[in-house]
């Protein structure tokens, strides 16, 4: 018979996973191509960066990249981390 500890442990190395599709409208699925070409353009920039200056910390990176001057689009200075916070 199991113990409450002994079950509780083998909980903790279960992972569930869920499919979700998802049908955005129009204008959801501009918000998320714009996002998605921003992240697309950030990896770039970052691949480019790592290349050139054989720097390979992520927080010297992201200084780096994100840095307002160093931005030098306007869409990407308006856009912020996460989709959902898009206007």
């Amino acid at each position: 018979m199991l113990t409450k500890h002994h079950n509780q442990k083998h909980l903790d190395c279960i992972t569930v996973s869920r499919s979700v599709r998802l049908y955005p409208n129009k204008e959801d699925t501009k918000v998320l191509r714009r996002w998605m070409g921003c992240s697309r353009y950030m990896y770039n920039e970052a691949v480019n960066y790592i290349n050139e200056n054989n720097v390979y910390q992520y927080e010297a990176i992201r200084e780096v990249l994100t840095k307002e001057e160093n931005l030098p689009r306007d869409w990407l200075k308006n856009l912020p981390s996460e989709p959902g916070n898009m206007q």
